[in-house]
């Protein structure tokens, strides 16, 4: 129950931490680079979501305020992070790497760093080798071996990602599946479904004839009468 609960709290207080550090950091900085203050809910809820991905892995062994701390700073490598993507045009418009692979990352090493030799007691019965910000000074020294081991777990993670999901990125990619083409970015993936979030401002009526014929090609459809062509036109009728 002890430990049930204090999971509970921590993963409480990483989210509610990330999600204040990001919205105030993100605040800041609009008031620095704008002279005025602008509060990015986005920012908020993806700090929140790196807050959470943060402390998922310590969440039964850290004291609240360690898990404050992770929570913090993981926003802050959400926000780093998302910068330098969009610096790098790399194109990650949901900011998954930011939240879930730099925050999961924090998160592995958070561990190594602040794991309470109390709560490693009650979870496992002992705590020899606590995390290194508990073990340092201790008898003139210090004791790295959980945040070593902690790293080495995350390179063989980095290593088996790599080596399984490459092969598979570079198949989509001959194939031409890796990401939509540059006229369906315009269009949007969903022309015929009247969505609200449709990029249909500057979307033409020859936009839509080219994607129409496009997945003609792909799909090896044949318009047959005009009102099958009708209908398929339907799909692609972004005053719909």
């Amino acid at each position: 129950a002890n430990i049930a609960s204090l999971a509970a709290v921590s993963t409480t207080l990483g989210a509610a931490s990330g999600c204040v550090t990001a919205l105030g950091v993100s605040a800041l900085l609009s008031l620095r680079r704008t002279g005025d203050v602008n509060w990015n809910l986005s920012d908020g809820l993806n700090g929140c979501l790196a807050g959470l991905v943060g402390i998922t892995g310590g969440c039964g062994m850290l004291e609240p305020w360690a898990s404050v701390l992770v929570g913090s700073i993981a926003a802050l490598l959400y926000l780093s992070s998302s910068e330098l993507l969009v610096k790098l045009r790399i194109d990650d418009a949901v900011d998954a790497i930011p939240v879930h692979l730099l925050g999961g990352l924090w998160g592995v090493i958070a561990v190594g760093f602040f794991a309470s030799p109390r709560r490693l007691i009650d979870i496992y019965g002992h705590a020899d080798h606590p995390g290194w910000f508990y073990s340092f000074g201790n008898n003139g020294g210090s004791d790295a071996s959980l945040l070593a081991a902690n790293l080495v777990g995350l390179l063989f993670i980095l290593a088996w990602v790599f080596f399984t999901m490459t092969p598979f990125f570079l198949i989509l990619s001959f194939c031409g599946w890796f990401r939509a083409d540059s006229l369906e970015e315009i269009i949007g993936l969903d022309p015929g479904s009247g969505s609200e979030y449709q990029a249909t401002g500057n979307v033409t009526s020859e936009h839509l004839e080219i994607l129409r014929q496009q997945l003609d090609q792909r799909t090896g459809f044949a318009i047959e009468d005009s009102q099958t062509e009708a209908t398929h036109d339907d799909r692609f009728d972004v005053n719909a």
